[in-house]
């Protein structure tokens, strides 16, 4: 439980309930000995000299008994313990079951993005915790503040890894309170936060391992059923041409972002794909000029779905998380039965969306353009794309190229946003009618459209089958989107645009530049 590096003073004590006891003593600059030092120095448990001012004021008591092995902390004694021994979301887990749900104060929580918002909610008042504004349909819950419900923890109780507590029980009183709170921690959650398991982070290094070890065996046996290659971030596909494994003159530029692209410059610099050699592969967004303007490791940019011990797993942006069986099973359920749009799209043959989106309204009399048509608003969420093309009088279509869940995330959440403020905001409504085709302009944008005369369709361009090989955090948004859109009143429909196989093999090489001529020795001028 001692951080190898840990300078610390130990004495084995007896404290009733445990096998063994042991107090590490932390020697560290301070005025004046904390009051919690009475603890230990009242009954002659250690000797007052023990604690030598100006120099301690942290402590770390570590209790045995049959099963586990228990780490009290006091003032900065956190300092002192070994954080990878510890068992993840203990205290969160344990205030869930103790805590009064009408009575809390504060949580810390994070977004399931792909590049995850953390943030801290506190309120000056006892509230329930839908009005600290927790989603738990998009956020991760990592610690909580609340009004204790259990006698023995005290009145006030925090948790995330460690459990906090204030409480003015003796050394006697710790088996009662360590027992009670492996009991909250083991007897599951109430219902009213069941949410929590839905999807964790994994934090303790060793699972990471495990997990790691696993890719490595699907990847020694080429088994990429579950497994693709897609940015980690948003990226301006207007901008560039292409992506590079390296940044040398005669490396392919690859339209199209594949984990098959991968393997082949891996096996052409004899190099085996290792979950150690996707941390040293570098994944290049090369600009016109085939400079590189982004770059991730290929194992940020690897998705990867795991089923282990009955669990499943994902990899995104180099972080592993669990999801909840019963979470999952319910996501694919939703999206499942979201109806797929009767109007084939044609193949993209392109390597640019505006150009795609062109083609589509330029070769269909029922399709208008709308790619690229900014809508300015009040500010709040910016100028805003309406749509790419409007289809039979009813049809708002929004495109995008299936390059990862954060590019998906984006599409759904554009076409809520838009789909919302065409409903309710007559500004948004004014100056987005000069933009419209005459057939789709509204005769007074003071009036409020109704929702059921349009259909909101999210239109992918992949290969893989649509919704059911979407990334795992894209389906989440895509439900969220969706069940906002249905509350709206709108329709709701996706649509898979296949990818032709000249885009696939689209690749370009940095051309070579010319060579300058040397003058013969015996020119003359």
């Amino acid at each position: 439980m001692l951080r190898p590096e840990a300078e610390a003073q130990s004495h084995a004590i007896e404290v009733a309930g445990f096998s063994d006891a042991r107090l590490y003593i932390r020697n560290s600059a301070g005025n004046a000995l904390p009051t919690w030092t009475n603890l230990f120095t009242s009954n002659g448990v250690v000797p007052a000299r023990a604690f030598v001012p100006p120099r301690s004021v942290g402590a770390l008591l570590v209790l045995k008994n049959a099963s586990n092995i228990f780490a009290i902390t006091f003032g900065v004694g956190y300092h002192l313990l070994n954080t990878e021994a510890v068992v993840r979301d203990f205290g969160v887990r344990v205030v869930l079951g103790s805590v009064d749900s009408k009575k809390l104060r504060s949580l810390d929580k994070a977004s399931y993005e792909q590049n995850p918002l953390n943030s801290r909610v506190q309120s000056t008042t006892e509230v329930g915790v839908f009005d600290l504004e927790m989603d738990t349909e998009s956020e991760m819950l990592y610690a909580v503040v609340g009004v204790s419900r259990e006698r023995l923890f005290g009145e006030r109780i925090a948790g995330r890894d460690a459990l906090v507590l204030v409480t003015d029980a003796d050394l006697d009183g710790f088996s009662q309170i360590v027992a009670h709170a492996v009991a909250k921690y083991n007897s599951g959650l109430p219902n009213q936060f069941a949410w929590f398991n839905n999807i964790r982070r994994v934090i303790s290094t060793q699972e990471h391992q495990r997990l790691d070890r696993q890719l490595n065996e699907l990847l020694s046996a080429n088994n990429f059923s579950l497994l693709w290659l897609g940015e980690p971030e948003i990226v301006d596909w207007e901008t560039h041409v292409g992506y590079s494994f390296d940044l040398m003159p005669r490396t392919p530029r690859h339209a199209v972002l594949t984990i098959d692209k991968l393997r082949e410059y891996a096996q052409s610099k004899g190099i085996p794909l290792t979950v150690e050699s996707l941390r040293e592969i570098s994944v290049h967004v090369n600009d016109h000029e085939y400079k590189s303007v982004r770059e991730w490791s290929a194992y940020r940019c690897l998705y990867a779905e795991i089923t282990s011990g009955g669990c499943t797993f994902i990899l995104r942006n180099g972080v592993w998380f669990r999801v909840d069986r019963d979470f999952s099973n319910s996501l694919n359920e939703y999206i499942d039965d979201i109806p797929s749009y009767a109007i084939d799209l044609p193949v993209c043959e392109h390597r640019a969306e505006k150009d795609y989106n062109a083609s589509v309204a330029r070769n269909r009399n029922d399709m208008h353009l709308m790619d690229r048509s900014l809508v300015y608003t009040d500010g709040r969420h910016g100028p805003i794309e309406f749509c790419d093309i409007l289809a039979n009088q009813s049809d708002i279509i929004h495109v995008k190229f299936y390059t990862g869940s954060a590019t998906l995330s984006h599409l759904f959440y554009q076409g809520q946003v838009s789909a919302q403020l065409f409903i309710e905001d007559a500004n948004f409504r004014a100056s987005l009618n000069p933009k419209l085709p005459a057939t789709w302009r509204l005769p007074d944008t003071d009036i409020r459209p109704s929702p059921a005369n349009y259909r909101v369709v999210f239109g992918i361009a992949t290969n893989k089958a649509i919704p059911q090989e979407l990334p795992f955090f894209a389906k989440i948004t895509l439900r969220n989107a969706v069940k906002a859109l249905l509350a709206l009143g709108y329709s709701v429909s996706l649509a898979r645009i296949p990818l032709g196989t000249s885009l696939l093999a689209q690749q370009n090489i940095r051309p070579r530049k010319p060579r300058r001529r040397r003058a013969s020795r015996d020119s003359r001028t």
